[in-house]
């Protein structure tokens, strides 16, 4: 149940460029790191 800003936060990244680099969201970034 972590929202995007609060992973945004830990990583120090700005809100926008979490959906430069994943546009299809949180499924996009679940998938990569299980990839």
């Amino acid at each position: 149940n972590t929202s995007t800003k609060e992973i945004n936060r830990a990583i120090g990244m700005a809100d926008g460029l979490m959906y430069y680099y994943f546009p299809e969201g949180k499924q996009q970034i679940l998938d990569a790191v299980i990839q």
